[in-house]
């Protein structure tokens, strides 16, 4: 239960945390910012990886990222979170079924 806590708090208000021995967790409101947010944190990884040999990196800052993720949120049908999830639905072959008349979580994630 200890480790329970102590990892809550190291996640605190954040989308991942890396555990030593276990790899990656990630949180979103709903999966598609999950989903979105695990694919990314992989494809930035490499890229931070390969900056750091070329010297000095400079990151988003908080609001800048905040930013981007309210503009992922907001996007219509197609755009921002949704539209990964379309181009990651086909990819892995998923048949389309009419998600409008499907139950749909919408708790947030804390």
């Amino acid at each position: 239960m200890d480790m329970g806590r102590d990892f809550a708090l190291v996640l605190g208000h954040g989308t991942s945390a890396l555990m030593r021995g276990h790899g990656s967790t990630v949180v979103g409101n709903f999966l598609r910012e999950a989903l979105f947010t695990a694919v990314h944190l992989e494809i930035n990884a490499d890229l931070q990886l390969k900056l750091r040999q070329l010297g000095t990196t400079k990151f988003l800052t908080r609001g800048e990222i905040e930013q981007v993720a309210a503009l992922f949120r907001a996007g219509r049908a197609g755009e921002g979170f949704d539209g990964a999830w379309q181009y990651w639905r086909r990819r892995a072959a998923v048949p389309f079924r009419n998600e409008a008349s499907s139950p749909q979580v919408t708790q947030g994630r804390r």
